[in-house]
């Protein structure tokens, strides 16, 4: 985030803009872009109060990886995490035309947020092997 101010950047960490799989509020989302202090995503949500900056939320977050070796290997991190921002998002272009319409929708169908959520503490790793390759037999394996 640039401070428009004093034109400098504010943010700490590098960002990547990357879609993965989120978990958190027993809802799923995907995300926009991670970095190592935190993560943002969109959602569409009735209840605003849900997403309210200052919450603290426990997070999951899944990747799929493969290389030459392991063929397959789902990657979760999980940890805590505190909303420090929401942007009120406007998913139709028509809204800023007509934004009493896109308000009336949005009563409708949930409002549409985005949501930026700064890491609390390390995130904790586990890694599942889907499968593995046996290099000696070139061959894939399901583990027990």
């Amino acid at each position: 985030m640039i401070d428009q101010l004093k034109g400098t950047e504010k943010r700490f960490d590098k960002r990547l803009e990357i879609s993965l799989p989120i978990r958190l509020l027993d809802d799923k989302f995907i995300s926009k872009n991670i970095s190592p202090g935190g993560i943002y995503f969109e959602v569409i949500t009735d209840d605003i109060e849900k997403y309210s900056p200052g919450k603290i939320i426990t997070i999951e977050i899944t990747a799929s990886t493969s290389t030459h070796e392991i063929s397959s290997q789902i990657i979760k991190l999980t940890g805590i995490g505190v909303i420090t921002r929401i942007d009120k998002l406007f998913s139709d272009p028509a809204c800023f035309l007509a934004p009493w319409r896109h308000a009336a929708k949005a009563r409708r169908r949930g409002e549409k947020l985005g949501v930026a959520l700064k890491f609390s503490n390390k995130l904790e790793l586990s890694v599942k092997n889907a499968n593995y390759y046996s290099r000696s037999k070139h061959s894939v394996v399901n583990p027990e």
